[in-house]
């Protein structure tokens, strides 16, 4: 309320009412909520040979990569780019004979937290023990996914990307219409289209949808998210790729309500 009063007094820039709103609800987040999933996580086996290894980092421009042992769920350590190529330059004939370099031997201790935990309090471990990428564990001990110190800062200062991300929103105000990532937080989707209405329990705009449609969406599958209707443009497997946000020319009157109090899911 006061930031909001601030705002209207004009005490406040539009980017500095938003700073503060971040700041006020980042220990109401929860890793959960910024973490990348598993099912997006570039993890490398540990008996990956190194020009396997190599060709991957090449193509996927990631600093630090965790690292397991037959599955996912066994990561035993983490894997910095940079002792990687320390280690090839002292021992160069790694890359002519693929042998003789140990990566266990170059891993760094990874840093698990449980996925109920909130982005401050990881944000703490990962200055005291001065790592930038966290282990996110399930309450059945399996990896959940992963957190970067990046993700976490972005819940402050928004999006923080470099040469290698991809655009996660493209706006395209000639028709009113903003084409979205289907992992795109849902604080993040907020800011930019307001409040859909009712409590949803999802994190991303994708497990909105999926919340709202109560099954797996489908390429074309359209649900109301406000003032916005909400079109699912591309699907990846299961999941929600990428998605249209379309405002209404004429806001309805009232419709239906549907299970989280927000208008009902158009057909």
């Amino acid at each position: 309320m006061l930031v909001h009063s601030s705002r209207e007094a004009g005490l406040l820039q539009e980017s500095e009412e938003r700073l503060l709103r971040r700041v006020f609800d980042f220990s109401d987040i929860s890793v959960q909520a910024v973490m990348q999933p598993r099912v997006d996580v570039d993890g490398v086996p540990v008996d990956l040979p190194l020009p396997l290894l190599l060709h991957r980092i090449a193509a996927q421009h990631h600093s630090r990569y965790p690292v397991y042992e037959g599955s996912m769920d066994h990561i035993v350590g983490i894997l910095h780019t940079k002792d990687l190529f320390d280690a090839i330059i002292r021992q160069p004939e790694t890359l002519t004979t693929g042998a003789g370099l140990d990566l266990r031997a170059i891993l760094r201790e990874p840093l698990f937290i449980p996925a109920t935990i909130g982005v401050d309090k990881v944000l703490e471990k990962m200055q005291r023990t001065q790592t930038h990428l966290a282990v996110v564990m399930d309450e059945y001990g399996g990896v959940a996914g992963i957190a970067t110190m990046e993700d976490i800062i972005e819940e402050l200062v928004g999006e923080v990307e470099d040469e290698f991300d991809d655009e996660g929103m493209a706006y395209d105000t000639a028709d009113s219409t903003d084409i979205v990532e289907g992992l795109v937080s849902l604080n993040e989707i907020t800011e930019r289209f307001g409040q859909p209405g009712g409590e949803p329990r999802s994190t991303t705009i994708g497990g909105y949808i999926a919340e709202r449609l109560e099954r797996i969406p489908d390429t074309g599958d359209k649900v109301s998210f406000g003032d916005y209707d909400v079109i699912v443009e591309e699907m990846d497997g299961l999941r929600v790729a990428r998605v249209r946000f379309a405002r209404r020319a004429n806001k309805p009157d009232s419709l239906p309500s549907s299970p989280l109090g927000a208008p009902a899911i158009e057909t």
